[in-house]
């Protein structure tokens, strides 16, 4: 409903105040965020990533083995783990 109000040819900030609907804008830049990374080991080559995404709705995972010369898109995630089973 705010945002329709707020969209209105009419609306003012003082209208907006007397509504209650202005608040601090929220500007984030995600284009060079990154995600803070923890890796488990497993048994069998599996790994398990977690992570905080902070503001962001999830993750694009990528992974360069030794002898491989470019990195390989894996997922993007949405949860805060998950388990790297290439092999």
């Amino acid at each position: 409903m705010a945002r329709r109000i707020k969209a209105h040819p009419g609306y003012t900030e003082t209208l907006g105040s007397l509504l209650g609907i202005v608040g601090a804008e929220i500007n984030t830049d995600l284009t060079d965020a990154k995600p803070v990374l923890k890796a488990a080991d497993q048994t069998g080559g599996n790994v398990v990533l977690s992570f905080q995404k902070f503001k962001s709705d999830g993750i694009n995972i990528y992974s360069q083995r030794e002898n491989e010369s470019e990195f390989v898109f894996l997922a993007r995630d949405t949860q805060t783990r998950y388990v790297v089973n290439r092999r």
